[in-house]
């Protein structure tokens, strides 16, 4: 795979993935968003953004290789050690709207998508505290874990900062999951 979004970091400068980030793409909850949503990242207009794996109720595309660092966090030091996965979906969403058919679906992609991943990076069904975040922002390598875009901006305090995959994502139920 060759990396197609239009804006992200050629490699890591040397770093290597400590934790993977969940995020909801705030797109139509419809299949083939996930393939929309890479052409999107890669088009002439795309934003000043990218991330890694779209995943949508059928297919997971990818955007930027595990490689190459993408623009997914506000934070350019936590880019660098995470692998970022856009679930279709909003931050919005009831717990019943993450409970459909379709967003059962991507959930499901997606827990076999990092659980896959987890073993491949050695990183644990572990929900990263927000003093761990900080600590890989500074510089930890030995933190590895598991965390939301809301976890990121709520721990660095980035201002303006995002709020996905929500208060209402099934986390619990997910990190569960990984687990088994």
């Amino acid at each position: 795979m060759t990396t197609t979004a239009k804006n992200y970091t050629k490699g890591r400068e040397g770093h290597h993935i400590q934790v993977l980030i969940l995020h909801s793409a705030e797109n139509q909850e419809l299949p083939g968003q996930a393939e929309h949503l890479a052409q999107w990242f890669a088009g002439e207009n795309a934003p000043e953004a990218s991330a890694n794996e779209m995943i949508d109720n059928k297919v997971i595309v990818t955007s930027v290789d595990d490689v190459d660092t993408p623009w997914a966090t506000d934070d350019f030091p936590i880019n660098l050690v995470s692998e970022n996965y856009e679930l279709t979906g909003h931050a919005a969403n009831t717990a019943a709207q993450w409970q459909d058919a379709y967003e059962t679906s991507v959930i499901h992609l997606a827990e076999g998508e990092f659980k896959k991943d987890m073993v491949k990076y050695g990183i644990p069904a572990k929900h990263l505290t927000d003093s761990e975040i900080v600590a890989i922002h500074k510089g930890n390598t030995a933190l590895k874990g598991i965390a939301t875009h809301a976890d990121i901006t709520r721990a660095l305090k980035i201002s303006g900062g995002h709020t996905d995959p929500g208060v209402n994502f099934p986390l619990a139920d997910f990190m569960k999951a990984i687990s088994a």
